[in-house]
């Protein structure tokens, strides 16, 4: 199954979500705290919207919706102007689309060269695939970046990714937020919440 894959643990609703015909259209339920890092392993592409034929990075994929919805449906060079329109839209964008969006343009060289252009999570995996032939500043970009105040979250990472995600890192916020969701987190969770 894919969770032993990729060293992902669901719970067991998570699992329900994964069976079944429309299981690729649910990763965005994934962690994107660890994003570009899990998002560099996961490969597989949220189905794009009707009339649109270019796969985007499931990180981007509702601001590519929202922002670039002619460039979608282009027939040639869809990603290249997809890619493109987000970086455009770059200021507006959430953070893990936003440093997607920043790896990509540092390694757009080597992701024509490698792996067609794409900008889907597809195209991310090819490049770390690949990261041994990266230039210094693209390996720099696909990297992720080191934790600003180590958390060790333990069983809480579905909750974190779930609510706390948005939170910048430092001064016990990530705790005070995980508290403020006290009744909305998992069993273990809580537990361990408690005892720090």
């Amino acid at each position: 199954m894919l969770e032993h894959t990729v060293g992902i643990q669901f719970s067991e609703a998570g699992k329900s979500l994964l069976k079944g015909p429309g299981q690729r259209a649910l990763w965005r339920c994934l962690p994107m705290r660890a994003a570009p890092a899990l998002a560099l392993v996961i490969f597989m592409v949220m189905p794009a919207p009707c009339g649109a034929k270019v796969p985007v990075a499931t990180a981007c994929r509702a601001e590519a919706d929202k922002y670039c919805k002619e460039a979608l449906k282009a027939k040639e060079k869809g990603a290249e102007l997809v890619l493109q329109c987000l970086e455009e839209m770059s200021p507006v964008l959430v953070e893990p689309c936003r440093r997607f969006v920043q790896a990509m343009v540092a390694c757009r060289t080597e992701s024509k060269r490698f792996c067609k252009g794409r900008v889907s999570d597809e195209g991310w995996a090819c490049l770390l695939r690949r990261r041994g032939q990266l230039s210094g500043p693209c390996r720099a970009a696909i990297e992720p970046p080191p934790p600003e105040d180590p958390l060790d979250i333990g069983p809480c990472g579905a909750d974190y990714d779930r609510f706390c995600w948005k939170v910048r890192p430092g001064d016990g916020r990530q705790w005070r937020c995980l508290r403020e969701h006290w009744d909305e987190l998992e069993d273990e969770c809580r537990a361990y919440v408690e005892g720090k």
